[in-house]
């Protein structure tokens, strides 16, 4: 009788040893939607962007990321936004790399937006010097968002 339970546990234990050794080397099978959601939360856009038109979902991030140089008067302002829609979040600034001592160097403006219903919105941003008026604007970046 020991002989036959030997007999049929040798295999069994063989058989739950290579069944715990495969499950740890599986892939794990991921939804390719929700790969595709967390590869694309964010869309990046730079001033050869400007004049065209995005489609997002709610939740996704836009970020714009734009030359700046505060150093001459100049700066990047948000003329157009329906901020129920798509609210700008953050606005920062980083300056390029540049030798000790030296002024006057210009860097990346990065706005970051999400978005936060569904709608059609505008976003337009002028590079102007503060109280100029329209005649000193230098550029612009313009782009239609639909958020779905």
């Amino acid at each position: 009788m020991n002989k036959i339970i030997t007999a049929l546990a040798a295999p069994a234990l063989s058989l739950a040893l290579c069944l715990s050794c495969s499950s740890q080397n599986a892939t794990p099978k991921i939804d390719p939607d929700q790969a595709a959601a967390k590869q694309y939360d964010t869309i990046n856009l730079v001033a050869k962007d400007s004049g065209g038109q995005v489609q997002m979902k709610v939740g996704q991030n836009l970020v714009i990321s734009l030359k700046d140089n505060p150093s001459t008067g100049y700066r990047w302002e948000t003329v157009e936004l329906d901020e129920s829609i798509l609210p700008l979040l953050t606005r920062d600034y980083k300056q390029r790399d540049a030798k000790p001592g030296m002024v006057g160097v210009g860097g990346t403006l990065t706005f970051g937006f999400k978005a936060i219903a569904a709608g059609q919105t505008s976003i337009k941003l002028i590079y102007a010097r503060p109280l100029s008026g329209e005649d000193d604007i230098a550029d612009t970046f313009a782009v239609a968002v639909e958020v779905q």
